[in-house]
C-alpha cells in the first residue's frame, strides 16, 4: 500500500482518508467489488463517503493504473487492485470469484487471433463461468 501512496504523492496527488481507505480495501479484498459493495464496506468501517466520491475515486485509481475494472456479464462493474495479469473463475451459484493465472501460451493465442484479423488488441479479459465446489 505504501508504494501506491508514494507513487500518488510523487505525482502530486493528495491522499485523502477516503482514497487511503479505498486503496486499503482493494488491496485487502480477494475478489473484485462493485462500487455499492465498496461504499457499504467503507460505511461499516465508519468511513462515510458519498456514492459519487466512491465512483470518482475508482475512476481516478483506474486512470492511474492502480485499480482494474471487470465486468462479469451481469451488468455490474467491479474493481480490484491492478496486479499481475490474471483471469477469473466465476461461480454462477454464489458469485464467488477465484483468480487464476493463464499460461503465456493462452495469452499468445489471444494475440495471434487478434493479429490474424488485423485487430489491434489493447487488453484482454477471460472469465470462466461455472459452479464452485461449495455450490456443486
Amino acid at each position: 500500500m505504501e508504494k501506491i501512496i508514494a507513487k500518488l504523492r510523487r505525482s502530486g496527488y493528495r491522499i485523502t482518508p477516503a482514497r487511503r481507505a479505498l486503496i486499503a480495501l482493494l488491496i485487502a479484498t480477494r475478489a473484485p467489488l462493485s462500487a455499492d459493495k465498496i461504499q457499504a464496506t467503507l460505511k461499516r468501517k465508519n468511513i462515510r463517503t458519498h456514492k459519487t466520491t466512491v465512483y470518482r475515486e475508482l475512476a481516478f485509481l483506474k486512470d492511474e493504473g492502480i485499480a482494474g475494472e471487470i465486468i462479469f456479464g451481469d451488468g455490474k462493474t467491479r474493481y480490484e487492485i491492478a496486479a499481475a495479469h490474471h483471469h477469473h473463475l466465476v461461480c454462477t451459484g454464489c458469485r464467488a470469484v477465484t483468480d487464476i493465472e493463464c499460461s503465456k501460451k493462452i495469452n499468445a493465442l489471444f494475440s495471434k487471433a487478434a493479429h490474424k484479423v488485423k485487430f489491434n488488441m489493447q487488453a484482454h479479459s477471460l472469465e470462466i463461468f461455472g459452479v464452485c465446489q461449495n455450490c456443486h
